[in-house]
């Protein structure tokens, strides 16, 4: 795409381990493009891919771009792009777009990291990257295990009626605990129920150690945005209880939003809100 200074819009690429995520707004901050996918390793292809499809639908524009996520400095570089590093991306969106949040939680594709919030806004920065526990690449093992494809994990496990203790820190452990269960004829149902609590048990064990889950709570990556129970698992670890509404609000962003959203929820009320999360942070637009 080639310059038109008429014609401005803000461009957030984030290229995580797994997955490339691009969203346009325009000058007023409306969505007006955004694509979710998985690079399988081809993250200068697949994000090129990207603008081909941005250049199809928008046309000739001037875009003001920057780029984050684990993988993404490679693509920077390859396009000459400004790169922006994913755990400052989200301090900065957070401490812009969402003050009220003491407490952000993040799921990735091969790492995991929350951020705590004192009451300056100064960051606390914890992040699990040596160990695909508690990550979106120990999900993708367990629904291999299971046979069934990663996106049928969340609505099997929203037909479970009871979780069972899973090693979540290590995926051959794992693999032996859910096999264990699978012999004493347990649903797979209550095994996909089981797989994300698990998930969210080592994500807190691991990252919170000294430290309060302080309220509000804001939760983003993958894992959190697509599948409704890694969501309400969280909370009810934390609290003890359900977010009901969770999922119905989830539904209406994507539907409003193309998919992109971070789900915000505070122990202190009985719903959740949304808000949509850019891919890159650093540019966000405010959207309301």
């Amino acid at each position: 795409m080639t310059k038109k200074a008429d014609n401005l819009y803000f461009v957030g690429i984030d290229i995580g381990s797994t997955t490339a995520k691009a969203v346009i707004l325009d000058k007023e901050g409306g969505l007006v493009f955004s694509r979710y996918c998985r690079h399988q390793g081809k993250t200068v292809e697949t994000t090129r891919g990207i603008f081909k499809e941005a250049l199809r639908d928008l046309g000739d524009v001037e875009l003001d771009l920057a780029v984050t996520g684990s993988a993404g400095m490679g693509a920077a570089e390859v396009f000459g792009l400004p790169f922006v590093q994913e755990v400052v991306a989200s301090a900065h969106f957070i401490e812009k777009f969402f003050p009220g949040v003491r407490t952000f939680i993040e799921i990735g594709g091969e790492d995991s990291k929350i951020i705590f919030f004192d009451d300056n806004g100064s960051p606390d920065i914890r992040m699990n990257g040596s160990c695909a526990g508690g990550t979106g690449a120990f999900i993708d093992q367990m629904a291999v295990l299971l046979d069934v494809d990663v996106s049928e994990l969340d609505a099997l496990a929203g037909k479970s009626m009871n979780t069972f203790p899973i090693a979540s820190r290590c995926g051959v452990f794992a693999k032996t605990d859910i096999q264990a269960l699978l012999s004493r004829h347990v649903s797979r149902e209550d095994v996909a129920a089981s797989i994300f609590h698990s998930v969210a048990l080592q994500v807190i064990t691991a990252l919170s150690p000294g430290r309060d889950m302080e309220r509000k709570i804001l939760m983003g990556g993958g894992p959190l945005t697509f599948n409704r129970k890694q969501f309400s698992a969280l909370p009810f670890l934390l609290y003890g209880r359900k977010n009901c509404m969770c999922s119905t609000i989830m539904h209406h962003w994507r539907l409003k939003n193309g998919g992109h959203g971070c789900p915000v929820w505070d122990s202190g009320k009985k719903r959740g809100t949304l808000g949509a999360e850019s891919a890159c942070k650093e540019r966000a637009v405010p959207w309301m």
